[in-house]
Formats: C-alpha cells, structure tokens, sequence
C-alpha cells in the first residue's frame, strides 16, 4: 500500500512540475513575440532614420565637402 501511494505521489508531482513548466514556457513565448515585435519597430524606425539622414545629406551642396569632426575647432568651452 505504501509504494502506491508513494508512486501516485510521485506522479502527482511530476505533473505539477510539468504544468509549472508549461506555463513557464508559455509566459517566456509571450515575452519573446512581444521583443520581437519591438526590435522590428526600432529596425523600421532605423531605417527611416537612415533614409532621412541620406535624404538631407543630399539635399546639402554638391560643392560644399562634408566636414570630418576631427578638423572642426573644439567649443568655445575648452
């Protein structure tokens, strides 16, 4: 009588565990999706970015070379 009992609790057991870790994963899929679909907004919004920055550097003069930070004065500041 007692190894029955100890089996069924063993099973019952091994079924919490497996129902824990059934919600576990499902909570873990949820928060997966939902960083998915964020970091593919911030790569839209990138992107646009990107598009924007070489829209208006080709807007700029065609003469007019673009400045390398380097060569540029240090802030009155310094």
């Amino acid at each position: 009588m007692t190894s029955a009992k100890t089996t069924e609790h063993r099973i019952n057991e091994l079924e919490t565990r497996l129902e824990f870790q059934d919600a576990t994963i499902a909570t873990l899929n949820d928060q997966l999706v939902q960083l998915q679909r964020m970091l593919f907004e911030q790569e839209r919004t990138l992107q646009r970015l990107k598009e924007r920055l070489l829209a208006q550097r080709a807007e700029q003069d065609a003469d007019e070379p673009l400045t390398d930070p380097r060569n540029e004065p240090p802030p009155p500041h310094y």
